[in-house]
């Protein structure tokens, strides 16, 4: 599970907008399909990182995110 999110995070970049919508559908597809937190532990995971970089890209897929779940 933690793969697939990962993967459909790093469709979460401002270079990558024609797929903003088609992974954010995806991984709460994939929400829907455990009982567990995976997703939220896994986004977690990697807005804590220690470098850098990828805490920036883990913010900026985030934030994609957010806008496009329309709570």
């Amino acid at each position: 599970m933690r793969k697939m999110v990962t993967t459909l995070l790093k469709y979460l970049r401002f270079d990558t907008t024609a797929y903003h919508a088609r992974a954010v559908n995806l991984i709460w597809s994939l929400q829907v399909t455990t009982s567990r937190s995976h997703i939220e532990s896994t986004i977690a995971q990697s807005m804590g990182s220690n470098d850098l970089r990828s805490m920036s890209e883990a913010y900026e897929a985030f934030g994609i995110l957010w806008r496009l779940t329309g709570v």
